[in-house]
C-alpha cells in the first residue's frame, strides 16, 4: 500500500520536473516570478513590524516566523494538489466517477492527484530561511523535542486545512450546483494570517480558530511554539487537536455523502437529458 503511494507521488513529481525543466527560460521565469510573488506578499507585514518594532506581544522576529510559518503551509498544500479546493467541482460536475472506476482506493487517489510538489519549491524554501533565521533572535530552545512539534503543529495545520475545505466540498453531494459556490467561498474565507490576532477581540478570535479556522494556520501554533506571553504549556497541542476534531468531521460527512452518491450519482445536469 506505502509502496504503491510513493510510485504515485514519484510519478507525479517526475511529471512535475519534466514540465519546469522543459526550457532553461521556461525554469528561470518560474522560480523568479514565484519569489518575487510571495516574498512580497510577506514584506508588508514584516516592515511594519521592523517600523513599530512590535505588534502587541510579538516582537519582528516572531512576525516573521509566524508568516514563514503559514507560507510553508501554504507551499505544502498546494503541493499535494487541488482536490480540497476542487472537491465540490469534481462531485457537482460527476467527475468523481472518474476516480471511482480507477482499480485503487479512492482515498490513495484524492492524496496523490495533482501532485506538484517542485512547483511550489520557491516558497517553501523561503519560509524555511526565514523561520530558520527568525528561531536565532528569538532565542528559542531548538531541541529535537521542540523540532518535534513543529513538525506535528505544520501537519495538523495542513490537516485543519484540508478538512475544512473537504467539509464544505462534500456539500455538493446534495446540492451539486450551489455547493460549488459556496465551497469556492469558503476556500477564500481560509487562509494564513497576516498579522498576528492578539489585538482582535476574543469573539473574532474564537471564529478565527472555529468556524473559519485561519488562526490555526499560523497564529496559533507559532503564538505556542514561541512561548509568547498569555500561552500556556498546553496551548501547543491545540492546533493538533482541533485537526483530530475537523478531520473526523470531514471524514464522516464524504463518507454519508458517497454513500448518497453512490445511489444517486450527480443531478446536476438531468433537467437537460444527462445522466437519466
Amino acid at each position: 500500500m506505502a509502496a504503491e503511494t510513493l510510485r504515485l507521488l514519484g510519478a507525479g513529481a517526475r511529471m512535475n520536473v519534466a514540465r519546469i525543466l522543459r526550457t532553461r527560460g521556461q525554469a528561470i521565469a518560474h522560480t523568479v516570478t514565484d519569489f518575487i510573488w510571495h516574498s512580497g506578499g510577506m514584506l508588508a507585514p514584516i516592515l511594519v513590524a521592523v517600523r513599530f518594532g512590535h505588534i502587541g506581544p510579538w516582537p519582528a522576529e516572531a512576525i516573521v516566523f509566524m508568516l514563514a510559518y503559514g507560507t510553508i503551509v501554504s507551499s505544502l498544500m498546494d503541493a499535494l494538489g487541488d482536490s480540497p479546493f476542487s472537491l465540490s467541482r469534481r462531485i457537482g460536475r460527476g467527475q468523481l466517477d472518474h476516480f471511482l472506476v480507477q482499480p485503487q482506493p479512492l482515498w490513495r487517489t484524492l492524496f496523490t492527484d495533482g501532485f506538484t510538489p517542485f512547483d511550489f519549491w520557491p516558497t517553501l524554501t523561503i519560509g524555511i530561511a526565514l523561520l530558520v533565521w527568525s528561531i536565532g533572535p528569538l532565542r528559542v530552545p531548538v531541541t529535537m523535542g521542540w523540532l518535534g512539534l513543529l513538525g506535528v503543529s505544520l501537519l495538523a495545520s495542513i490537516v485543519v486545512q484540508t478538512a475544512f475545505l473537504y467539509a464544505w466540498g462534500c456539500l455538493a453531494f446534495w446540492a451539486p450546483r450551489g455547493a460549488e459556490e459556496v465551497s469556492t467561498a469558503a476556500s477564500g474565507l481560509i487562509g494564513e494570517v497576516s498579522f498576528p490576532l492578539d489585538p482582535v477581540p476574543r469573539a473574532l478570535q474564537v471564529v478565527l480558530v472555529s468556524a473559519v479556522p485561519s488562526g490555526l494556520l499560523s497564529w496559533l501554533p507559532s503564538r505556542a511554539l514561541l512561548r509568547l506571553p498569555g500561552t500556556g504549556p498546553m496551548d501547543v497541542w491545540l492546533t493538533p487537536l482541533a485537526a483530530v476534531v475537523l478531520g473526523a468531521l470531514a471524514v464522516a460527512v464524504f463518507r454519508l455523502g458517497l454513500r448518497r452518491y453512490r445511489r444517486t450519482g450527480s443531478r446536476r445536469y438531468s433537467d437537460h437529458g444527462h445522466r437519466r
